[in-house]
């Protein structure tokens, strides 16, 4: 089974999600063909690698909004690694996982979703939209 990994941050970056997201592909593909699909936070990651039998891609980022992440060519490359995946895990929060989400429904793909915590920014009026996008977001 063909299992695809949407996340924001992966492994170099260390964090609760990146960990567990790391761990759960790494055990999975001891059975399973397992893909990442994340971003490029740091532009001296390669695009594409292998590690512990897991497929990395990197997407570059257009635009870095605090932690946040827009990429153009997540659109392509989440399209391009659904369509070839059974089983795709979103793991939340991450803006762009609706993309994912949205296409694996169109292309009738089981889809699981961890929601790892809540986003909570301080008051302000641009953290407030940026809220109100994280909270759309939300697939629960």
């Amino acid at each position: 089974m063909k299992l695809l990994f949407s996340i924001s941050y992966y492994i170099p970056y260390i964090s609760g999600i990146s960990v567990y997201a790391e761990r759960l592909a790494k055990l999975l593909s001891e059975n399973h063909t397992c893909q990442v699909l994340c971003m490029r936070h740091e532009p001296t990651l390669k695009k594409t690698e292998v590690k512990d039998r897991v497929s990395i891609r990197r997407v570059s980022p257009t635009l870095f909004i605090s932690k946040g992440v827009l990429a153009w060519g997540w659109i392509r490359a989440s399209w391009q690694e659904v369509n070839k995946s059974d089983v795709v895990f979103i793991h939340l929060p991450q803006f762009e996982g609706w993309v994912t989400a949205l296409f694996a429904r169109i292309l009738k793909k089981k889809i699981i979703t961890i929601y790892h915590c809540d986003v909570n920014l301080p008051s302000g009026i641009f953290n407030f939209s940026v809220q109100m996008i994280l909270d759309f977001a939300r697939t629960d």
